[in-house]
């Protein structure tokens, strides 16, 4: 990779083999995104739910993460899906019917 001037590739190729690694031991890798840390019956809740979109014998691999900027709500990555319930989003797609109805 030196040789090859690639050495900067190589955080992104640490993170893609740790995906894979997790993969192969049966773990889901979930992002939970909120404006405000959750509390511990929440992220109780909140691991429950998740629960749900696993097959039986994954293990969910849970990173939190808080980000003021999404007012409320929550961004969830699980897998290959994601779900963009946050305020921020919702102000954002109604400002944008608004904008497009007054036009």
């Amino acid at each position: 990779m030196i040789d090859n001037n690639r050495l900067s590739l190589m955080p992104k190729i640490l993170k893609t083999f740790a995906t894979i690694m997790s993969a192969e031991h049966g773990e889901v890798l979930v992002t939970v995104t909120t404006a405000q840390p959750l509390d511990s019956s929440q992220e109780g809740h909140l691991q429950q739910v998740l629960e749900r979109f696993t097959k039986k014998g994954q293990k969910l691999n849970i990173t939190k993460k808080v980000d003021a900027a999404l007012i409320g709500g929550m961004v969830v990555s699980i897998g290959d899906r994601y779900v963009d319930m946050s305020t921020a989003s919702k102000i954002k797609h109604y400002s944008k019917i608004i904008e497009e109805t007054v036009v």
